[in-house]
């Protein structure tokens, strides 16, 4: 009873989390803004400048603490994006057949086909998809579940070098080939009784960045292929919606320019080490 009502609470602590990071963020970057503001009316009341002239002879004339001040602008957007694409990260798996749609929080992904690749030092099965974001076309994505074969055993080697020499040529033979290199793959294993190649995945993602719908923006669609049957192309699909998650990024990118004006070298601040040594 205690572990059950303690897990209870433990769950609203975390709902909790997200709206109070929200709004110590907006605290702090409110109070950047409001510093900024008193800064350029400071300059334009004592010297008559324009608003875009006062605010870089401002950060200009004292680059440390006006780039510390950027880098906390910064340091709020990145946090912004771990607490909205950690609580309200939208996830599910599915198997679907070809011409299947999976729908998740306002996506509808159809399951366009699949085809079988031969290339480098693996096997792979090339799910293509369609992404529809709130009714509206998104995107075309392919995502790709592969098998590397244990080169190893003769006669998978053999089988592989076959089917990638055929590559290019027709159609339905190549098709033909790759199974061949699934079927085989799945005898050795059996007689082996352990793993004959290593498996991979090759994640497609879609970015939205459009302002025609803001509240998706920042937001990562993930499409990840965990089996494909390369005979029947049944796919099992898990798909992640992230929300804000490129908020990651405009944060770093933020720190990033907030810590080259604190480091950049100040002509003045120069002249008076200079003066005081």
């Amino acid at each position: 009873m205690f572990r059950a009502d303690f897990g209870g609470v433990f769950d609203s602590i975390k709902a909790f989390y997200p709206p109070l990071c929200f709004a110590l963020a907006a605290f702090v970057f409110a109070t950047v803004v409001l510093e900024f503001w008193r800064g350029v009316r400071a300059r334009r009341h004592q010297y008559g400048e324009d608003p875009f002239s006062a605010l870089g002879l401002l950060i200009w004339r004292n680059k440390r603490r006006w780039g510390g001040y950027v880098v906390h602008v910064g340091f709020v957007v990145v946090c912004i994006g771990v607490a909205a694409s950690s609580a309200y990260r939208k996830e599910t798996v599915e198997m679907i057949e070809p011409k299947g749609t999976i729908k998740i929080d306002g996506y509808a992904m159809t399951y366009d086909g699949y085809r079988l690749e031969a290339i480098d030092d693996y096997v792979a099965a090339v799910t293509e998809v369609t992404v529809w974001q709130d009714g509206r076309f998104a995107a075309r994505l392919e995502a790709e579940q592969r098998a590397h074969p244990n080169m190893l055993f003769p006669e998978l080697r053999e089988a592989f070098i076959r089917a990638k020499t055929m590559r290019g040529g027709d159609p339905g033979a190549y098709t033909t080939a790759v199974q061949g290199v699934y079927t085989l793959m799945a005898r050795l294993e059996d007689q082996a009784g352990r793993e004959v190649k290593t498996p991979s995945t090759e994640v497609a993602i879609h970015k939205s960045f459009s302002l025609a719908a803001p509240q998706r923006f920042g937001e990562d669609f993930y499409v990840t292929p965990l089996g494909v049957d390369p005979f029947t192309g049944q796919a099992n699909f898990r798909i992640f919606v992230n929300p804000m998650v490129n908020f990651l990024w405009f944060g770093g990118f933020v720190l990033v320019i907030g810590a080259t004006l604190c480091v950049f070298p100040d002509a003045r601040e120069r002249r008076r080490l200079e003066a005081a040594m």
